[in-house]
This record gives structure tokens, C-alpha cells and sequence, in this order.
């Protein structure tokens, strides 16, 4: 009971004493529209870049279920205090189609890693490989009973990603 109440007000204080802070605080008039952060949260919609035809549907991304990684992960050459370009207009990933070459032994070479496509899915279809992988191996240590169980698959075929229309 005393650690219940202890909590309540550590989070009435946190909040009076944020409140305070926050509407007292002097970095509150040097704000400009350049130190500030607009994130798109919600769906947002992976295709072709202008100009080439798409062969499937584009890819519906949950941009804001994936804010729990570091954004640098996935946009790995984002300056931080620079305005995000796409991946096709960056300069990384600027190829509308695949080289000659673009796939050996199995993985993307540097050249062929520049194909839009081939971007977007080393870093999605891969990430969700390994964590399907990283899942079940989670669940075969945890589970006593040796059943596999019931875990969520992150999608990585396909129709999985590219609906039918």
C-alpha cells in the first residue's frame, strides 16, 4: 500500500514538475522551424520510384511500429539536421533498374544494392527474416512442452507484402 502511494506521487510530481519545466523553460522561444522534427507516423505507402512502372501493389510500411529502432538503421546515411530525401533520390539507392551482375553468391553486390528494389528489400525482407528466426529460436528455449507454439511471423514473401489488388 505504501509503495502504491509512493508511485502515485512520484507521477503527480513528475508531471507538476514537468508541466513547470516545460512552460517555464527559456529554450521554449528559440525554437525555429529548423530544430524542430516532423515524423510521419501511421501508414505510409513504399512504391516505385516516378517514372517506372510497378510490376506488384506498393508496400503499405507501419512507419511508426518500426520507431522503436534507431532511425539511422534504416535511413543509414541521414545527417541528422538534414531534410530526408527518398531512397531512390538519396543517391544511395538511385537505380531504376537492376545492373548486370547486381546478385553473386547469393547476396546484393554494391552496384546492385543501388536498384531501388533491391534496397528495400535487403533491409525489410532480410530484417524481418532474421527476426522470424530470432522468434522462433526464443520460442524452442522458452517452451517446455518442445511445441513450437504459436508465434507471429513478420512477412516476408511476396503477396505477403505486395497485396494483390
Amino acid at each position: 500500500m505504501v509503495n502504491k502511494k509512493l508511485f502515485i506521487v512520484c507521477i503527480a510530481t513528475f508531471f507538476l514538475l514537468g508541466g513547470t519545466l516545460m512552460a517555464s523553460g527559456p529554450w521554449i522561444d528559440e525554437i525555429d522551424e529548423e530544430d524542430t522534427l516532423s515524423i510521419p507516423v501511421g501508414m505510409l505507402s513504399l512504391g516505385a520510384p516516378d517514372g517506372v512502372e510497378q510490376e506488384r501493389a506498393s508496400v503499405d510500411f507501419p512507419h511508426s511500429r518500426h520507431m522503436t529502432y534507431s532511425c539511422d538503421t534504416c535511413h543509414h546515411t541521414w545527417e541528422y539536421h538534414a531534410i530526408l530525401d527518398t531512397c531512390s533520390t538519396s543517391g544511395c539507392h538511385d537505380l531504376t533498374t537492376p545492373p548486370e551482375n547486381a546478385i553473386q553468391k547469393g547476396k546484393y553486390t554494391s552496384e546492385g544494392i543501388r536498384y531501388y528494389k533491391y534496397a528495400y528489400h535487403k533491409m525489410c525482407r532480410d530484417c524481418h527474416r532474421d527476426i522470424n528466426a530470432q522468434n522462433r529460436e526464443k520460442t524452442k528455449v522458452t517452451n517446455i512442452s518442445g511445441d513450437v507454439g504459436t508465434i507471429q511471423n513478420l512477412p516476408v514473401g511476396c503477396v505477403e507484402c505486395h497485396p494483390k489488388e
